[in-house]
């Protein structure tokens, strides 16, 4: 890992993400690839959520890929 750092200010009673930066993308992807482990984990780690750290036109252009392979699909 190149960096972390926590996003938000702190508050009493809240969680804040965490920004987890890789030296390189096989990592991350093999990061992304053990997320179903986190199912059969202990309790408070079947909480977390892992995503992709997207802009607002990557997610907008990820959503239209996705409903392209659908319409394809069927």
């Amino acid at each position: 890992m190149s960096k972390i750092a926590r996003l938000g200010k702190r508050e009493e009673g809240t969680h804040l993400p965490v920004l987890v930066e890789f030296k390189s993308r096989t990592t991350k992807n093999m990061v992304m690839v053990s997320m179903s482990k986190l199912k059969s984990a202990e309790a408070k780690y079947k909480q977390l959520s892992i995503t992709h750290d997207m802009t607002q036109k990557e997610r907008t252009q990820c959503k239209l890929l996705v409903y392209e392979a659908k319409d394809k699909e069927q």
